[in-house]
């Protein structure tokens, strides 16, 4: 067991550097019901009245603990009450409408001890962007292989919509053996799931992988590229 984490861009950057951070993937929630069903599968010999018996005296004897004013220090955790808001004077009260009693929580000497012997295992960034699933030519009806310049073509898929008047987003064209990227400049549909474009009437002859750009809803330009590769002539 360890803790899978992913890497992504942090959203805060700093001054002539870009940083990114590790957030916990696949994250679990865990109720009451559900612990006591793991605590009684994982360990024989206790039942789940027991172990809900035993749960609810020990979370009461908290409550009564830190309604009396006094400190909880266990294992697991340190809890104490704390009064925050303004008071006017020392003859003043406590008025719910000025002030509140809060609960204070940071973790006890076994969660810090355990937390420095979690092993972590790497897994892949899902970071959202442009998900291209499908190309039909709208002229003879061809799906995912030719391209005919000067006809009309429907990207099919996610996350597909951009910003036309940025220059560096939209749908390019990727030539096989060519580092140049052809701007599709016709867009007659521009939408989350479709483009409708018009293929470059002077698109030459070869072999094209098709990309869409966007940085929407992102604040770095992201691309997404469809698997199979497009023909023209």
């Amino acid at each position: 067991m360890s803790l899978s984490y992913a890497i992504y861009p942090n959203k805060v950057i700093r001054k002539n550097s870009e940083t990114f951070r590790a957030l916990i993937k696949n994250r679990n929630t865990y109720d009451l019901d559900r612990i006591i069903d793991q605590m009684v599968e994982r360990r024989a010999g206790i039942t789940r009245g027991e172990a809900l018996a035993t749960l609810e005296l020990f979370m009461s004897e908290i409550e009564f603990i830190l309604e009396d004013g006094g400190v909880v220090n266990t294992p697991l955790f340190y809890a104490q009450c704390s009064i925050s808001g303004d008071f006017k004077n020392q003859e003043d009260h406590f008025y719910p409408s000025r002030h509140k009693v809060k609960i204070n929580l940071r973790p006890g000497k076994r969660l810090k001890a355990f937390a420095e012997n979690i092993k972590t295992t790497k897994v892949k960034s899902n970071v959202p962007g442009p998900l291209l699933t499908g190309f039909t030519n709208m002229g003879n009806g061809a799906k995912n292989s030719l391209l005919t310049p000067g006809v009309m073509g429907i990207v099919q898929g996610k996350r597909l919509q951009f910003d036309e008047s940025d220059p560096e987003q939209g749908v390019f064209l990727l030539m096989d053996g060519n580092n140049h990227a052809y701007k599709v400049e016709e867009i007659f549909k521009n939408s989350f799931s479709q483009l409708y474009i018009k293929v470059p009437g002077d698109l030459m002859q070869g072999t094209y992988q098709l990309q869409v750009r966007s940085n929407l809803k992102t604040k770095t330009l992201r691309s997404g590229t469809l698997s199979a590769k497009l023909k023209v002539g």
